[in-house]
Parts: structure tokens; sequence; C-alpha cells
């Protein structure tokens, strides 16, 4: 499992919403409200910030552990907590499904032929 530092996700998170929404990252790392950012940032918006920071982890949030009744998070700190998170569930779940291949590969090499 990899591990990613809390800073670097909020110095990325930062440096994403300066690119894509022309907000200035010190702002962002000031624990800014999101939606004092930008007027426009709504449940879209974080979706798409969310499809940034999957292709910049190379992993995939999972939205159904997320309570759909939960609010967004607020701001970056908020933010970067839920991708620590999402990052960690994501790499676990990898780990898991490669030991199952690789148990059943192992399971098959060393059953006796078939006749």
């Amino acid at each position: 499992m990899s591990y990613i530092d809390f800073e670097h996700v909020k110095q990325t998170i930062a440096r994403l919403i300066e690119q894509h929404m022309d907000v200035a990252a010190s702002n962002v790392l000031a624990d800014t409200p999101f939606l004092e950012l930008h007027k426009d940032f709504d449940s879209l918006t974080m979706l798409e910030l969310q499809l940034l920071l999957e292709k910049e982890y190379d992993m995939e949030f999972d939205n159904d552990a997320h309570n759909r009744n939960e609010k967004l998070p607020a701001n970056v700190t908020e933010l970067a907590r839920v991708v620590i998170t999402q990052h960690d569930a994501y790499r676990a779940k990898q780990a898991r499904q490669a030991a199952l291949k690789q148990a059943k590969a192992e399971a098959k090499s060393s059953a006796p032929a078939s006749p």
C-alpha cells in the first residue's frame, strides 16, 4: 500500500483548483470554504475535482462507500482527508484482488491434471 502525504494532497488540490477554476492556490490552502472561493462551486464541480484527483493519484473513489447523505467537503483540509481515506481503501482493495488472483493461479497450477 502506498502512502500519500496530507500536506502534499492539500497542495495538489490547491494546484488543481487554481488550474481549473482560476482560484489562487493560497486562498485554497488558507482553508477558505469552497463556496467562498468560487460562486459556482457545487456538487458537479466536486465531481470534476474528484475525476482530476483520481487521475492524479491513479485511483478510483468508491462512491458507494461514501454516504450519499453526507455533505460535500467544505474546504481543502476536509477534502484532503477524504482523498487519503479513499486512496488507502482503493490500494487495499487492489492488494486484496491481486492476492486473490495469485491464490487462484496457484491453486490452478497445483491442481492435478485431468486425464
